[in-house]
């Protein structure tokens, strides 16, 4: 255990980024300023060498590092020589992410729910300008574990000092500016939300100017072993608070646009859903062009898939679709692509290519030659072939039904999350939180039908 100050002092990621920065203004080991970002080594393949004899005859042609200018220790922009050859040719590295073409004058549909909402709003609602923050101190602070690290920032468990109460630090990484702004836009616009991570306090280095984020800790469960603990109920219980949490950010004009297992945490013992992880969330316009580049590549939408970038809310109901149906399956992954391409092939395996075709000639998209054809002519495969004698306990006409309306590969026909949470299926859960809580029942106990495994009395509206 020791104080978050120090830890970001003695942080290796923030250290390097520090000495980068002063090696750009022209100080540090580097007067000239010359210093830049750190080459990886690469290797041409044998096909590059043209050589027939000598002494590199069929021998790669490598990148190899030589000495240059290091910033303690740490090598900043090595002066590049290559290894002797007589011949060498650049190899492009391979192309995996599709590059489909969209016509000028394609379809243009706008979001059917909260399409105005930020147009409504006052531009200080959704621009990257930073209201004033209150700032809190980081001796207030101490971290305990690490959790886990992300692209954008790293999590450790944490306590604070003033009131010894457990929490979740998430210490960012260096990062542009206006990217950090709208994150903490965005968590100020959805605090008090329905499941929604509640943001404690945001903290920040004097010297280093390094951004934290205290959030409450939530006793999460792993998804797997959640997946082999949950009832019928249960599935139907934690997806109507997940599309509570995510029609309330849509209705603030939010997009989360990275719905996954890992960014939603589970308290089983207490039944509740937190939604986290809002680093790549942005507001939605109507029409606005934002990059496909976003989501992890088992939760994309077909929209980010075939790159279609006036995306809306529904992309986020995709992801609700993937987590369900990974949870009534027992899979840890339902769409599982090796990579982009493969991504929508896996789709297109369950969903069909007559629908992806239809989707794709309805919005005027050319799809890569590659993957079309990788694509293939493929039937849909009804939800019933993926029952086993494992997970038929969950399968219903409903379930199935709602799956059909979550993962649609048409973003403007996909139920909306209000829509969903007004489904059949969600009934159960809709009489739960209708019954109020008996007096006389202790507090954490549980009584369970034996139908569905709900909960007769301790689901409470919160």
């Amino acid at each position: 255990r020791h104080s978050l100050n120090r830890h970001l002092s003695f942080h290796p990621q923030h250290r390097t980024f520090e000495r980068q920065r002063c090696c750009r203004r022209g100080g540090g080991d580097d007067p000239a300023g010359t210093a830049g970002a750190a080459l990886t080594q690469a290797t041409l393949p044998p096909s590059s060498c043209r050589a027939s004899s000598g002494p590199c005859a069929g021998r790669s042609a490598s990148l190899i590092r030589t000495r240059g200018p290091r910033i303690g220790g740490i090598p900043c922009a090595p002066p590049l020589s290559r290894a002797p050859c007589c011949r060498t040719t650049a190899m492009a590295p391979p192309k995996k992410y599709p590059k489909s073409y969209r016509a000028p004058d394609a379809l243009r549909v706008m979001s059917r729910v909260y399409a105005s909402v930020n147009l409504k709003n006052p531009p200080e609602y959704w621009d990257d300008t930073l209201p004033d923050v209150k700032w809190g101190t980081l001796e207030s602070f101490t971290v305990v574990r690490q959790l886990g690290k992300g692209k954008y920032g790293e999590v450790f468990e944490g306590i604070d000092l003033r009131s010894g109460a457990q929490c979740v630090v998430k210490i960012m990484k260096p990062v542009k500016e206006h990217r950090l702004r709208r994150e903490m836009k965005i968590l100020r616009h959805v605090a008090g939300g329905p499941r929604i991570i509640r943001l404690l306090e945001v903290l920040r280095d004097p010297d280093t100017r390094t951004p934290c984020f205290v959030f409450d800790l939530v006793n999460a469960m792993n998804f797997r072993e959640l997946q082999q603990a949950v009832s019928d109920y249960d599935v139907r219980h934690y997806m109507y608070q997940l599309l509570q949490a995510l029609d309330f950010c849509h209705s603030r004009g939010i997009m989360h646009r990275d719905v996954k297992p890992g960014n939603v945490l589970i308290d089983h013992e207490k039944r509740q859903l937190s939604l986290i992880d809002w680093g790549l969330a942005d507001f939605y316009h109507p029409g606005k062009e934002l990059p496909v580049r976003v989501a992890t590549r088992f939760y994309k939408g077909p929209e980010l898939l075939v790159d279609i970038r006036d995306y809306d809310y529904s992309l986020d109901v995709w992801g609700v679709g993937c987590m369900m149906a990974a949870l009534l399956f027992k899979k840890p992954v339902f769409f599982r692509g090796a990579d982009e391409f493969d991504q929508l092939v896996k789709i297109a395996q369950v969903l069909g290519t007559d629908d992806l075709y239809a989707y794709c000639t309805k919005y005027g998209v050319d799809l890569d030659p590659r993957l079309k054809q990788l694509c293939g002519i493929k039937p849909r495969v009804p939800w019933q072939r993926f029952v086993t004698s494992a997970n038929q306990h969950l399968a219903s006409h409903a379930a199935f039904d709602l799956m059909d309306q979550l993962l649609r590969y048409d973003h403007h026909a996909r139920a909306t999350a209000a829509e969903a949470l007004a489904h059949e299926y969600f009934d159960p859960v809709r009489v739960a939180l209708a019954t109020p809580v008996p007096m006389d029942l202790p507090s954490g106990s549980s009584c369970s039908s034996s139908a569905t495994g709900a909960p007769a009395a301790n689901v409470q509206a919160s």
